[in-house]
């Protein structure tokens, strides 16, 4: 997987961001987490081209 530059003012709302959880965010995470939707791994706040996504399937990444 290729590393990308995130810039530190990203990175701080994502540490922000991740601490903070809302409802719908929660249950999603819960719901997908531990290869539960169809054995798919997921992970939360991922970099991404300079962003960080909140959340993120590697498996099925495409180009970016």
């Amino acid at each position: 997987m290729p590393h990308f530059e995130v810039p530190v003012r990203n990175r701080q709302n994502a540490r922000r961001m991740r601490r903070a959880l809302t409802e719908p965010e929660l249950k999603f995470w819960n719901a997908v987490r531990a290869h539960r939707l169809m054995g798919l791994s997921f992970r939360r706040q991922m970099p991404i081209n300079g962003y960080i996504a909140d959340f993120a399937c590697p498996q099925a990444q495409a180009d970016y």
